[in-house]
């Protein structure tokens, strides 16, 4: 073998050692890659969709309940549409609902879960049925009943009487009909104080107070009220 021949063969064999070199550090660099790629992959979270339903006594939905549906962390706000249907995206975990706002006519239900939150999901599951109770107001008025005769005992007809329970007058307007009576609900437990308006024809009868012609005292739900002709 020759010199110059010698010094070709050296000169390829360093070559073909960098060629594998930057071949290695190539290969290292794609592993972080996929590495740096795989990490990513396990911090990435998928959402899920949560969707609730409120429904009242009977099975009907309702709409307009507002909601707060969170996973401890976000707390992101939903109100139920005409189906009783509300929903959010969150990551999956233990999600529970807080019911803020109830139309007029319906109560909140009960908390759970340590007397926060009015319903949980079950694991492993992305809807809630939440039930609502109707608000029943017990209506307790009464039925009073005022009527004006004139001296002779015979009924008036057609006169004007205002109705002040506490002395806070009713808005409606109360004529007296062929019996001479007007008939108003009122809440019973205060002294109803009547006003009588002036009809043609009559006198009216001197007041109680310098404003009222009678005062139904507590407990009674009837007067007769004399006119003077």
């Amino acid at each position: 073998m020759t010199f110059k021949k010698f010094i070709s063969l050296i000169l390829v064999c360093f070559m073909l050692m960098a060629v594998l070199s930057l071949t290695a550090c190539g290969g290292n660099d794609d592993n972080k890659d996929n590495e740096n790629t795989n990490e990513g992959g396990e911090n990435n979270t998928t959402d899920k969709t949560y969707a609730v339903t409120v429904l009242d006594e009977d099975g009907a939905p309702i709409e307009g309940v507002k909601l707060v549906i969170t996973d401890g962390t976000t707390y992101p706000t939903a109100t139920t549409d005409a189906s009783g249907k509300a929903s959010v995206q969150l990551p999956e975990g233990t999600i529970s609902v807080m019911i803020t706002t109830v139309p007029d006519g319906y109560l909140k239900p009960e908390k759970v879960s340590g007397g926060v939150y009015h319903g949980v999901f079950a694991s492993g599951t992305n809807e809630l049925a939440i039930t609502l109770e109707k608000d029943v107001v017990i209506d307790t008025k009464v039925e009073y009943t005022v009527k004006v005769v004139d001296t002779s005992g015979n009924p008036v007809v057609g006169m004007k009487v205002q109705v002040c329970p506490g002395g806070v007058c009713l808005p409606d307007d109360f004529y007296t009909d062929e019996n001479g009576e007007i008939k108003a609900m009122i809440t019973p437990g205060t002294e109803v104080k009547i006003q009588l308006i002036e009809l043609d024809g009559y006198n009216l009868p001197t007041t109680v107070d310098g404003t009222y012609h009678a005062i139904i005292p507590v407990g009674e739900t009837e007067i007769t009220i004399d006119t003077v002709t």
